[in-house]
């Protein structure tokens, strides 16, 4: 049977893979999804509706009553695509309505069927003449859904509300899109200068606080100064990608004056370095001959005659005990790419 679509009725649509997806109201009140794609032939494009995707996203009517947080007639339309994460291909497809108290509800199609969302929840309220809109935003490791409504007011002001991939919940107003620090992430400060401060000169005070290095949620480098929220430090790529750090690596920051130096552990439990110099960091630098124990700390510091000296943890494969270690890293020259190791010294013994 043909779907009597209701006159009028509003239409949002949007992409997901390869899939266009549009939503409209039927002559019952239900909201509909109907699903294409575009096929090109000769050079010629085309939309292909595929007719065994046609499904009801939302009823009104259930028997002679009308269902809870039903979509009333005539009700804006809005839609996006939603992963929580951009590790967690768990494609979500999102539809935002009206019922019939003019409070903003969602439905939602995690690949399991049509369900109703928790957005009514939080009790949105817009004007009965109000459009929606929304759209999908992301930082550098969760996504997010905005949507825009009209709200009941004098001055017909348009606001938002958004849902965060990280906590999974709604928000009214702009999303976080600053990425968190992790938890329990290992923590170093430095005394600030020029070439390693957050803050700008603008900032005379909070210029001279220190600078302080942490790992972000996306595992990546942070670092923030005074009281300014961390931000992932830019530069740090390889191949093209950010780089990322053993979860819950630990790490330590030395400054020479001219030179910064982050410390942190591999995945392999090596030690590695990050030289950086005026705000540009260099590839990471590899100690092979230096071997931690799992989930051990390390700790350095910078010794009078200006050389790098590292503690950390190791096992002594003879006694099957671990010890605690010492040596210094430096350059044998001032000009030098080459970093030399002493030979760690046991210590307590």
């Amino acid at each position: 049977m043909a779907v009597r679509y209701l006159p009028t009725t509003a239409i949002t649509s949007m992409v997901m893979n390869d899939t266009i997806y549009a939503y409209a109201q039927v002559y019952e009140g239900d909201l509909c999804e109907v699903a294409g794609h575009t096929k090109t032939e000769n050079g010629k494009s085309t939309y292909v509706h595929d007719k065994r995707n046609f499904a009801f996203a939302v009823t009104r009517v259930e028997g002679d009553t009308v269902v809870s947080n039903a979509p009333k007639l005539l009700t804006p339309l809005a839609a996006a695509p939603f992963n929580p994460s951009k590790n967690n291909r768990k494609n979500t497809r999102y539809l935002f309505y009206l019922n019939d108290k003019n409070i903003l509800c969602d439905a939602l199609n995690d690949g399991t069927g049509w369900k109703a969302g928790k957005l009514a929840l939080s009790n949105v309220v817009c004007a009965h003449y109000s459009k929606l809109a929304s759209i999908t935003v992301c930082n550098n490791w969760y996504n997010f859904i905005c949507v825009y409504y009209q709200a009941p007011t004098e001055d017909a002001a348009i606001k938002m509300i958004s849902l965060s991939g990280y906590t999974g919940n709604w928000a009214d107003g702009s999303p976080d899109l600053k990425d968190p620090p992790l938890f329990g992430t290992s923590l170093a400060a430095v005394q600030s200068r020029p070439g390693i401060s957050v803050l700008t000169s603008a900032d005379k005070d909070g210029i001279q606080q220190p600078v302080y290095y942490l790992q972000m949620d996306n595992l990546c480098l942070g670092h923030a100064q005074g009281t300014s929220d961390p931000v992932v430090m830019s530069g740090l790529e390889l191949d093209g990608r950010s780089l990322v750090f053993s979860p819950h690596t630990s790490l330590t920051a030395v400054d020479d004056g001219s030179k910064l130096y982050i410390i942190y552990k591999s995945n392999n439990n090596s030690i590695k370095m990050i030289e950086i110099v005026d705000h540009r960091p260099n590839p990471p630098e590899k100690f092979k001959s230096i071997d931690t124990t799992p989930m051990s700390a390390i700790a350095a510091c910078l010794s009078p005659d200006k050389k790098v000296v590292l503690f950390y943890q190791s096992l002594d494969t003879t006694t099957k005990q671990v010890h605690l270690f010492g040596c210094t890293l430096y350059k044998a020259a001032v000009n030098s790419t080459e970093w030399v190791q002493s030979t760690p010294v046991k210590l307590g013994q």
